[in-house]
């Protein structure tokens, strides 16, 4: 018996401290909603500012944040003072299945809150949401039909429960005469139970006496007895509270985690499947560039043959009539015009043969570069790159624009071929010096007084890596700019020019992914631009 009583007193106490501990956290828990309240209403307080003034950006954002910090703390006076027109923005802005899913929420927090009207206007808005007729909306057949039946049903229960009470309202009227007629035959079975207790005698009202002191002693005994049970089956209920608050406090644990990890792999094959979307579309650019290039390469390589070919068929005829005058015995003062008009057709029979071997050699790289090459790395003269490249860039661009001319100052280190792949990396260098060439036409034609375009190259090896410096006086890059140079699809030249952005971009994916490189972009605003590029040595 001791024991049991000692037993019975530290389950007890065990159940004290426990609840004490669960009060603490839900005092804490509460504390927390409540301060989530008062932003709340703080919130919606501005918002009704905001919808006064007309402000319609700051009465979205409102919006957003009160239907977020309601929803994070269970609070659906908040989700319903705000997830109606907020879900109607998203809406708007073409976001279906946000706008479905806010909608959802206020449809729930309608019902916990007992709101059918609130209910009603939910399920309306979302057959809209839902409805497959209008523009690129999804079409989702099953949820707009779930809307319709639950908003049917909702009808329904709303007019039944209207019926229901009509029908208590008649009974109630019913009942009230009942009760009329019930305490009138109360009383008057209270009179006649009067008058016989009057007519009983002593003795029996003293045996009334002592059957009520029994009984009310058997009821003191059996609330007692009532009482231990209720104490016995508290301490149960506190033992189950306790562990089922540390099953469920596990279960929270294993649900964030398998949570966490599923958002981790989907965030992962997001990001896997725009790399890859991205890759196929400058890959298709690429193809569509190559194709272009190989077809303009194949028009220019035929009359270019021709040019060549006539060039030294025209030296050989020089030679020809060159000794056909040596051999005439004419004075040396009537040889000399012919002579000088035939050296002059020589040297320009050689230039133009040197000038067509060139083009011949420009062409052989465009259809290098429009075939493209499997990355193969080969040892290149970064130098002999460089000119060919700025050569092409530079008078490519005086093609297209006129009384256009620069300085070029060129300074080139010593250092072995770099095993490079040449058609990648040549094109890297043609989109930066095409950009510094724009950039120094377009501060040139704003009028700046005293100013000499200028673009400067140099080269040098320093330890284990060779360095490229491309540097314009052009306007500079704003700060705004700056960060997103390197962003693809990103330009500040006009897309009217077949420009799509992709240029730095592609620079710098060959520079640092091709090559295991570094490109660097320093510039000031009104004063310079200067790109540095490490490659491996």
């Amino acid at each position: 018996m001791k024991f049991t009583y000692c037993f019975l007193v530290f389950v007890v106490l065990v159940a004290t401290v426990s609840g004490q501990q669960g009060d603490r956290n839900k005092g804490q828990s509460q504390k927390k909603i409540e301060e989530g309240k008062s932003e709340v209403t703080a919130l919606l307080k501005d918002l009704a500012v905001y919808k006064s003034k007309g402000a319609t950006k700051e009465v979205r954002k409102t919006l957003k944040k009160i239907y977020d910090k309601s929803l994070s703390i269970g609070y659906n006076e908040g989700v319903l003072a705000s997830a109606f027109d907020y879900g109607y923005l998203e809406f708007l802005d073409d976001n279906f299945s946000k706008a479905a899913r806010i909608t959802s929420n206020y449809v729930a927090a309608a019902r916990k809150l007992k709101n059918t009207e609130a209910q009603l206007d939910g399920l309306k808005r979302l057959i809209v949401f839902y409805n497959p007729d209008y523009g690129n909306r999804p079409k989702k057949k099953k949820e707009a039909e779930e809307s319709f039946y639950a908003l049917h049903k909702l009808e329904s229960e709303r007019l039944k429960s209207v019926r229901k009470a009509r029908s208590l309202q008649f009974e109630n009227q019913e009942i009230k005469i009942d009760i009329i007629e019930s305490e009138r035959k109360s009383s008057e079975i209270a009179e006649r139970a009067s008058r016989l207790q009057d007519s009983l005698n002593i003795e029996r009202i003293e045996q009334l006496e002592k059957d009520k002191a029994i009984k009310e002693l058997e009821i003191s005994t059996l609330k007692l007895k009532n009482e231990s049970n209720e104490m016995a089956l508290m301490a149960g209920k506190r033992r189950s509270t306790i562990n089922l608050l540390s099953i469920s406090l596990i279960a929270a644990v294993l649900s964030i985690f398998l949570l966490y990890r599923t958002f981790r792999i989907k965030r992962k094959h997001a990001k896997e499947q725009q790399k890859s979307q991205h890759q196929l579309m400058v890959q298709e650019n690429m193809a569509n560039l190559g194709r272009l290039t190989v077809g303009i390469a194949h028009e220019i390589k035929n009359p270019l043959n021709f040019v060549n070919n006539f060039a030294e068929g025209s030296s050989e005829i020089v030679e020809e009539l060159e000794e056909s005058f040596s051999a005439l015995d004419l004075e040396e003062a009537d040889l000399e015009l012919p002579k000088e008009l035939i050296a002059d057709l020589k040297d320009n029979s050689l230039t133009i043969n040197k000038n067509g071997k060139r083009i011949e050699r420009i062409i052989h790289s465009m259809m290098a570069h429009a075939h493209g090459n499997k990355g193969t790395m080969v040892p290149t003269d970064i130098n002999l790159l460089l000119k060919e490249s700025l050569n092409l860039a530079y008078h490519g661009y005086r093609g297209t624009t006129n009384n256009f001319s620069m300085t070029i100052k060129e300074e080139y280190g010593r250092f072995e071929p770099l095993k490079v792949v040449p058609q990648t990396l040549n094109r890297a260098f043609l989109n930066i010096f095409g950009n510094a060439i724009y950039a120094l036409n377009e501060k040139k034609e704003r009028g700046v007084e005293d100013f000499d375009p200028t673009l400067e190259v140099t080269t040098e090896k320093r330890e284990k890596e060779v360095v490229i410096a491309i540097r314009d006086n052009g306007p500079g890059i704003p700060e705004e700019v700056r960060k997103k140079i390197f962003t693809p699809f990103f330009s500040t030249k006009p897309v009217e020019n077949g420009n799509i952005g992709l240029g730095l971009y592609m620079s710098y994916d060959t520079v640092v992914n091709g090559h295991r490189g570094q490109i660097n972009m320093d510039t000031k605003e009104g004063e310079y631009t200067e790109f540095t590029i490490k490659l491996p040595a």
